[in-house]
């Protein structure tokens, strides 16, 4: 008897505590516990989503400048080529080295003549001053200046208008102080195209002067 009183009243008492708390659970306020946690998770997502977006942003326009030529890249091409005429300036140079610096220049901006002119424009000044402190670095070598034109009109008068060119540019340099022995002007004309001119006979590329190195004087 004293087992079953040991067993049975405890018992008793707990299924009375079960009751007691389920009468009194509050579920409104549970369930409104919950709703506020959920509100503030995803209040927090808001709040997280818009950023990830922005950064996104930010790394696409970061990648856009990049794939974009800048100014500062332009003027450091430029002051290389100007840095390596300086440092060749005191040291004899090969044929090859004198070629190539001259190229150089001209790659970064061609000698272009004012429309239906045999006279150079401003801008082809300073790449003609570049190539002047060049040949007066150097100063043993003989040059040609070669004249070439697109294949828009006769042949015969492509040929004068490089030959005329040429000759002003040659004559551009003896006035800078280059010995005129040391120059040759040859018009070429359309003989000599670098690309395929287009079904106008048109081309920026084939018209154009160049300068070749033609050995030690």
């Amino acid at each position: 008897m004293e087992l079953i009183k040991k067993i049975i009243i405890p018992l008793i008492l707990f299924i009375i505590l079960m009751v007691f708390s389920v009468n009194n659970f509050d579920y409104k306020t549970f369930s409104a516990i919950n709703d506020k946690t959920l509100f503030e998770e995803k209040s927090e997502l808001k709040k997280t989503k818009p950023k990830e977006e922005a950064v996104k942003i930010v790394n696409v326009d970061e990648e856009t400048e990049d794939a974009i030529p800048k100014i500062e890249e332009i003027e450091e091409i430029i002051n290389k080529v100007n840095e390596n005429i300086e440092l060749t300036s005191n040291k004899p140079l090969t044929s090859i080295e004198v070629q190539k610096l001259i190229n150089d220049v001209l790659s970064l901006n061609k000698i272009n003549f004012e429309r239906r002119s045999t006279e150079i424009t401003k801008e082809s000044e300073i790449v003609v001053e570049k190539i002047v402190k060049i040949l007066k670095n150097n100063p043993i070598f003989k040059v040609e200046i070669a004249g070439h034109t697109d294949s828009i009109g006769a042949a015969s008068l492509n040929k004068k208008i490089s030959q005329d060119r040429a000759s002003s540019v040659l004559e551009i340099l003896v006035s800078r102080g280059i010995n005129k022995d040391r120059l040759k002007a040859v018009g070429y004309g359309e003989d000599q195209p670098l690309v395929e001119d287009d079904s106008d006979g048109l081309s920026e590329i084939n018209r154009r002067v160049e300068f070749n190195i033609l050995g030690e004087e």
